[in-house]
């Protein structure tokens, strides 16, 4: 659930629409944390879209049936 408000408010913060309070930083930390856990990359690294993200993960083999 904390996904729903941590997504939208990291694209808002990155595109520049909002700016993320005190509060709102750990939220998005951990949305990001999760997210890269859930597909197992590196949080530290640097990704210049989401695509490269999702191809550096090694769970990226799609199923095709």
């Amino acid at each position: 659930m904390w996904a729903d408000i941590g997504l939208p408010l990291a694209y808002s913060v990155w595109q520049g629409l909002a700016t993320a309070n005190p509060e709102g930083k750990p939220l998005i930390e951990e949305t990001w944390k999760v997210f890269c856990e859930m597909i197992n990359i590196d949080p530290e690294a640097r990704y210049e879209i989401l695509n490269a993200a999702m191809a550096s993960s090694p769970n990226d083999e799609v199923d095709e049936e």
